[in-house]
């Protein structure tokens, strides 16, 4: 059957709950350029403890609050907090991205109509399609022709913001603005910024 999940993150600085055994432990891990480490990788040692122990406030916070608001539900409406990555930055800095995770048909329901995601932004109308898929096929026996099928249709729902999606909600919010007129303009803007992050 078609699972669909939702999730969120929020990241901790823990640099100052570690050692500097610890932070160099961490150190030695790194095999890529990103310098990000799987959680899972230290999940047997001392420093998973203490991430374990250093979960984000403001993202309990949201998953209490969620569970408080809907805990007709039951526990099925308690988002799942997990630590996925850690990033160790060139100065030493140590942070944690942990996530809360949703996989309810009965929840996802709720988050769909009561929250939706902000509209009129690119996330709104990926999620509206996304949904729309799990909606048709979530009560299904699938056989792998129809998973491959519904996998061809999740892959063409880009996590990318098009180009021209961005370009004509410019041009829809800065109407007199005249570098909002040309694509070429956004698409330079946009690999300033793709390169930025790298």
């Amino acid at each position: 059957r078609l699972l669909m999940t939702i999730s969120w993150s929020r990241s901790i600085d823990i640099t100052d709950k570690l050692t500097e055994e610890e932070r160099k432990f961490l150190e030695a891990m790194i095999t890529n350029g990103n310098r990000k480490i799987l959680a899972s990788k230290v999940k047997y040692s001392k420093v998973y403890s203490k991430i374990l122990q250093n979960c984000p406030a403001l993202l309990y916070d949201e998953v209490q609050a969620f569970y408080g608001a809907h805990r007709n539900l039951g526990k099925k409406a308690l988002p799942k907090l997990y630590p996925k990555s850690i990033h160790v930055s060139k100065d030493g800095r140590v942070t944690v991205a942990w996530y809360a995770l949703i996989h309810s048909p009965e929840v996802i329901d709720v988050i769909y109509h009561e929250y939706g995601m902000l509209p009129g932004t690119w996330k709104a109308k990926r999620f509206q399609k996304q949904y729309a898929i799990f909606k048709e096929y979530r009560d299904r026996k699938l056989t792998m022709k129809k998973v491959e099928e519904i996998r061809k249709l999740i892959s063409e729902i880009s996590s990318e913001i098009p180009e021209e999606w961005v370009w004509e909600k410019m041009k829809e919010l800065f109407p007199d603005a005249t570098w909002a007129v040309e694509l070429n303009n956004v698409r330079r803007m946009l690999k300033h910024e793709r390169k930025d992050k790298d």
